[in-house]
């Protein structure tokens, strides 16, 4: 494995979120096609020295390899650490090696790369070893307690609100296919039929074109503006709770609209927010946590 493929993966992690699994397998054991060592100095430029001018290729090869070897002594030096790995690194090169169907052909990307299957999986153990030390050396600086959620609950809430919100049903009549070009009139005659007191359910189930919702009288569930078309919405926004609206024309067919209950905007409250507020806080710390332990070990090449 090359040596600067630690790096990075360090870099990776203090930059762009924390997805470690798919950037492991992209960037430690490679994909098809792989990186070229074009592409890897660009990325390691724009990570490491994003704040700089530093543009010669060795030099930045020299202080990237310094990086890995700080790394790799901090978690050699450690007693206490002794993750198994071991399932963590058989799903790993498991997903490498099929990719595959022959083995001669795996064998012979790893020639092109002057390796061994035996030096691949290696490589990829010490990398799985180093980013359980990274995760590790980190924990405790991503905790985050709950007088911490609530504080960032109190600042954030008043941009958190919670748009409208309406439970629907429809009876949908699709404009896709032959001879559907325009189904206004054919919807205007099921809509006499409810007025004549035919029942919504039955009308709904006998000719519905919508096969998720007609067989539960049409019911799409609690919906907003961000799910459905413009035109839909505005009729929906005019009905008042238990009516039905006329055909309702949308780029996806014709509509009969039930407007069955809606809440209006509002803040929400923190246990409806918790999950993804906790995630954005800790996903926070994780990065500032990172580029600290970047620094340490990058302080510690220095003569």
């Amino acid at each position: 494995m090359k040596s600067w493929l630690l790096p990075v993966l360090l870099m990776l992690l203090i930059a762009g979120g924390y997805h470690w699994r798919k950037e492991l397998r992209q960037r430690l054991i490679g994909s098809v096609p792989a990186f070229s060592t074009t592409e890897v100095q660009e990325v390691s430029a724009g990570l490491i020295f994003r704040n700089g001018t530093e543009t010669d290729a060795q030099l930045r090869a020299e202080k990237e390899l310094k990086i890995k070897d700080s790394l790799r002594r901090y978690r050699l030096l450690d007693l206490d650490f002794h993750p198994d790995v071991s399932n963590d690194l058989a799903s790993e090169m498991h997903s490498w090696r099929r990719q595959w169907e022959k083995d001669g052909e795996r064998e012979q990307r790893l020639l092109g790369q002057g390796i061994t299957d035996g030096e691949m999986e290696s490589s990829v153990h010490e990398a799985l070893l180093d980013h359980a030390w990274i995760e590790t050396s980190i924990a405790d600086e991503i905790q985050v307690s709950e007088a911490e959620l609530k504080a960032a609950f109190e600042q954030q809430r008043p941009f958190l609100k919670i748009p409208p919100a309406y439970l629907t049903a429809h009876l949908f009549l699709s404009r896709h296919g032959a001879n559907k070009k325009d189904r206004s009139q054919e919807m205007r005659v099921i809509q006499q039929r409810l007025l004549a007191g035919e029942t919504w359910e039955r009308l709904t189930l006998a000719h519905s074109e919508d096969a998720r919702s007609k067989y539960q009288g049409g019911r799409l569930g609690w919906i907003n503006q961000r799910r459905m078309p413009t035109e839909f919405m505005t009729a929906v926004q005019r009905l008042n709770v238990g009516e039905t609206s006329g055909p309702i024309a949308t780029p996806l067919g014709w509509h009969l609209i039930r407007l069955l209950d809606k809440r209006s905007e509002r803040l929400p409250r923190l246990e409806e927010v918790r999950t993804e507020l906790m995630a954005s806080l800790v996903q926070q710390k994780r990065q500032a946590a990172l580029e600290r332990l970047r620094q340490k070990l990058q302080q510690a090449t220095q003569p």
